[in-house]
Order: C-alpha cells, then sequence, then structure tokens
C-alpha cells in the first residue's frame, strides 16, 4: 500500500495565495489581535506553503493554526516602512497586533497605543499607516511562501529557502547575540542529526542479520536525544523568558517531533539519556 502524503493546498508548482486574500485575512487577525485563534476565517494565510512547513503535523488545522500565528509573529518583527525608525514601527505593530502591553484590549485601544507611539493621532493611524503595514505584512508572507523550500520536496535546489540561516555582521558583534545563534544552530544540528539517525535505526528494523547494525543506530538515537534535551535545557536555562511569552521558534516537544520521534519520553528516561550524553561529553565511555 503506497503511502499517503499530504500535500499542502499550494504544492511548489502552485502560485500562493494572492495578496488581496493574505491582505483579507491580516484585517481579520488585526481585528481580533494575536494570538490567532481556530475559530478565525483565515483560509489564506493557513494555506501558505511556509505555514505548512512549520506546521508539527501539517494534517493537524490546529497545528497550522500554532504554525500561522508564529509566523506572523516572526514577520511583525522584519516589518519596516520608508521614512519610519525600525524599532519604533516594530513597538508600534506590537502593540497593534496585541502583542506586549496592548495583549487582551480592543482594537480601538491598540490602536491608540500604536498612534501613541507613532506620534500620531489615531484617524491618521487607522486612514493611512494601518493599511500600508497590513499590506506589508502580505507581501512578507507572499515573499516567505515563494521562498520556502517544503521539506519533502526531493531534491533541494541550490539557492537559500525562506528559513535558511544566514551569518550577519550582527551575529558576530554583538556577544549576546552571537552566544543565542550559537546555541540555537546547536540544537538544530541536534534535531537533524536525531532524524538521520531515527530513519537509519527504521531502515533496519526487522531485519534479522542486521541487528547489530540496529543495536548501533538505536544506541546512536538514545545519545542525540539526550544532547538535545541538554542543548534545550540550556536554552530554556539562558532563554526561557523567550520560550515562556511565544517569542522563541520552537518548543521541545515541537522540535522532537520535528524530527520524527513518535514515542513518549518518561521523566525518567530523559534523565538517564541526559545524563549519558553529559558523560560520553566529559570523555566518559558509555555503560
Amino acid at each position: 500500500m503506497a503511502e499517503r502524503r499530504t500535500i499542502p493546498p499550494h504544492v511548489p508548482t502552485d502560485k500562493p495565495p494572492r495578496l488581496d486574500e493574505l491582505v483579507r485575512d491580516l484585517k481579520v487577525v488585526l481585528k481580533a489581535g494575536l494570538p490567532i485563534t481556530p475559530s478565525l476565517a483565515i483560509p489564506a494565510l493557513l494555506a501558505l506553503r511556509g505555514v505548512w512547513a512549520r506546521a508539527v503535523d501539517p494534517e493537524d488545522e490546529l497545528a497550522r493554526v500554532d504554525a500561522a500565528d508564529r509566523l506572523l509573529r516572526a514577520q511583525l518583527k522584519k516589518i519596516s516602512l520608508p521614512r519610519m525608525e525600525r524599532s519604533q514601527l516594530a513597538v508600534a505593530v506590537a502593540n497593534l497586533f496585541g502583542t506586549a502591553g496592548s495583549r487582551g484590549k480592543d482594537l480601538t485601544h491598540r490602536r491608540i497605543d500604536a498612534a501613541h507611539e507613532l506620534g500620531y493621532d489615531v484617524d491618521h493611524l487607522r486612514k493611512r499607516i494601518e493599511p500600508k503595514i497590513v499590506e506589508q505584512l502580505a507581501w512578507q508572507l507572499h515573499q516567505d511562501s515563494l521562498q520556502y523550500v517544503p521539506r519533502a520536496r526531493k531534491y533541494p535546489p541550490a539557492e537559500a529557502s525562506g528559513d535558511t540561516p544566514t551569518i550577519t555582521d550582527e551575529d558576530i558583534s554583538d556577544p549576546e547575540r552571537a552566544r543565542h545563534e550559537i546555541l540555537l544552530s546547536r540544537i538544530w544540528a541536534e534535531v537533524y542529526g536525531l532524524r538521520a539517525d531515527l530513519i537509519a535505526r527504521e531502515v533496519h528494523q526487522g531485519k534479522a542479520d542486521k541487528q547489530a547494525v540496529l543495536r548501533e543506530t538505536s544506541e546512536a538515537v538514545e545519545l542525540r536525544m539526550g544532547v538535545l534535551l541538554n542543548y534545550l535545557d540550556d536554552y530554556l536555562t539562558r532563554y526561557g523568558d523567550r520560550i515562556l511569552h511565544g517569542e522563541a521558534e520552537f518548543n521541545a516537544e515541537a522540535l522532537i517531533r520535528l524530527a520524527g520521534w513518535r514515542g513518549e519520553l518518561s521523566e525518567q528516561q530523559a534523565r538517564e539519556l541526559r545524563w549519558k550524553a553529559r558523560r560520553r561529553a566529559n570523555g566518559f565511555a558509555p555503560d
């Protein structure tokens, strides 16, 4: 029986949703305020390839809603408009969409907060600035959908995808930013390493003549899981506030599931995996 695959509504050869469709959905989100909830009618946003690719389980609409919320929050931080100071605009946009101090307020009060931040009256913000913000966000989401390379594509192209990391001057010149980027990169390296080990293990599953290899790959999976859990512990210790406020791009469960793990870990098992990984890192031979 052929394996069933989930294909996004807009597959790589098709065009992403139109800009006017994204503008329409963004207005719905703007009126309700973040976070995005399952009750919102936003079909174009949920159909973005970048949303499907970021969802922990693309078949689950709730996972796509979560992915859309994370994607939009990330794009809010990148927005820029001509003749506007970027950091000031970022605060105003956060107020407008209901993050930061404006969370839970209705749109009228969020507009007041945003207008105050930019030094405009509310009417000018609503008529002149707000439409530009929404249109810019729609364009950014459109670009992300065009550039994002789905993980299911057989042969990835040479050019960078929408989420392909680059090294900027700020990553190097800012020590705290550099520490964050290093740890984040090591986490993602372990996610893909875990995925590779899981695939290698499954290839040999059930083959009588491959039991020795199966044991080796199973041990590699356990070690990799322990290393990943330790890195995630380090991240939580240093940057836990970002996770708690939904600003990080991941959580532990989502990352482990993304790698392909479908089992459950008890607290005791997780502690043992962490301990084994720490021992290996400190030069001790495996038990």
